[in-house]
């Protein structure tokens, strides 16, 4: 049987130009304490109960003394990282 050789198959889409997003600065403690801290549920959450992640968070910040948060559900869809944040800060419930 012969060897069959395959040859590389170009993509006609070409690269896709997508914008480099930067992660947020890492908050410590003390940052955390001062709060607020966004919950954003992204409505993806209701999803066999994943929402209950927050509450366990929300009730190990509050044995470190955080207890200032903000809660917001909204769909993601259209925003950047930062028109996201604004988008939902417009509409979270404090």
């Amino acid at each position: 049987m012969s060897e069959l050789i395959m040859e590389p198959v170009l993509d006609p889409r070409g690269v896709p130009k997508k914008p480099i997003v930067k992660l947020a600065k890492r908050a410590d403690m003390d940052d955390l304490r001062q709060g607020p801290v966004l919950f954003y549920d992204n409505t993806k959450l209701s999803f066999c109960n994943y929402f209950e992640v927050f509450s366990r968070i929300k009730e190990n910040f509050a044995r470190e003394g955080i207890t200032i948060s903000i809660s917001a559900r909204r769909a993601r869809g259209g925003y950047d990282g930062e028109g996201s944040r604004r988008a939902v800060m417009d509409s979270a419930v404090l």
